[in-house]
């Protein structure tokens, strides 16, 4: 086997199943592994198949809702395609601790936040701080977020 571009462990395990471990990598994207199998007169067969990676969230902490179209909302990767992270709640505090902004199933779309509180007033610059639960039970993430008007 050809190990694959991304740096993923491979190995074969007890039952001749392939095993790719990404879990130590944030790789994401795609992937194309071959497989050559030779029998015990030295025939061999290859395939290769292609494999999509989906890393888990990756919150980027900044946000400058100006409209010059970098930056515009709080970017958080991935929560919506990965099986354990698109069912959530983020919530967004001021440094008092005061709810600002609330969003289910955030989504980076239609689900986001814009530097705009939940009745749709523009909020200052500053530091805020954000939780972001999944219904899945996968561990709660929580952080801090500049706004930069």
């Amino acid at each position: 086997m050809t190990p694959p571009a991304s740096g993923a462990l491979t190995s074969i395990d007890a039952s001749f199943n392939l095993v790719i471990d990404y879990s130590s990598l944030t790789f994401s994207g795609t992937e194309n592994v071959t497989i050559e199998v030779c029998d015990i007169y030295a025939a061999c067969t290859q395939q290769t198949f292609t494999i999509e990676v989906v890393g888990k969230i990756n919150v980027f902490n900044a946000i400058s809702p100006n409209n010059d179209g970098d930056n515009e909302i709080f970017e958080i990767s991935y929560i919506d395609a990965l099986e354990n992270t698109f069912e959530n709640k983020v919530s967004i505090f001021n440094r008092w601790g005061t709810l600002v902004w609330e969003g289910i199933n955030y989504n980076n779309v239609d689900v986001v936040f814009k530097g705009l509180s939940n009745s749709g007033n523009e909020l200052p610059s500053g530091t805020y701080f954000y939780k972001i639960e999944f219904k899945s039970g996968l561990k709660t993430e929580s952080g801090y977020l500049v706004l930069k008007r």
